[in-house]
């Protein structure tokens, strides 16, 4: 994989591959490894300005931090889902359809967050657009056990799942 990585003359690719290793690496329960590939795929992505993979990436950090020590109420959990969360939501702006495509990964934050603080969920939610609250709340709403009109796409998952949790797709 590195060594495909590092003839790849493709930004897209290279993420592409990126992401491929960390998962697998995740699945291996390579922590240490995964901690290093994770810290190279977001220095690449942030060099080639590739907005859309760093809040992925930062999931994938929220995600690892939870794997390798086994529980998911740390600060460092906490904070790592909170800025997945608004990298993903300002990376799309008032585009939903997009944030909908995902939102395996944003029921996945929300639910790290209202478990580790479920009193700020709603002052997170008021600094979106009224498209995204409403998307946010239905989420919000479906942790709950709330039926929603969105049920159907809010149990969607990833095609990459290691150890139970969902992965960002490539």
């Amino acid at each position: 994989m590195r060594s495909l990585r590092q003839k790849s003359s493709s930004a897209f690719y290279t993420i592409k591959l990126y992401f491929l290793e960390l998962t697998i690496l995740a699945r291996l329960h390579l922590w240490e490894e995964a901690n290093k590939c994770l810290s190279q795929a977001l220095e690449f992505a942030y060099k080639k300005e590739m907005r859309p993979y760093v809040y992925k990436l930062t999931y994938i950090r929220t995600h690892l931090i939870i794997l390798e020590e086994g529980h998911k109420d740390s600060p460092e959990v906490y904070r790592q889902a909170i800025l997945a969360l608004e990298q993903m939501i300002d990376t799309h702006r008032n585009m939903v359809q997009n944030l909908e495509r995902e939102t395996f990964l944003m029921v996945r934050l929300m639910r790290i967050i209202t478990a580790s603080k479920p009193d700020e969920i709603s002052g997170l939610i008021s600094h979106y657009s009224p498209d995204t609250q409403k998307l946010l709340n239905a989420i919000y709403a479906h942790i709950q056990g709330d039926s929603t009109t969105i049920d159907e796409l809010l149990h969607m998952r990833s095609f990459y799942i290691v150890d139970g949790v969902d992965f960002p797709t490539i």
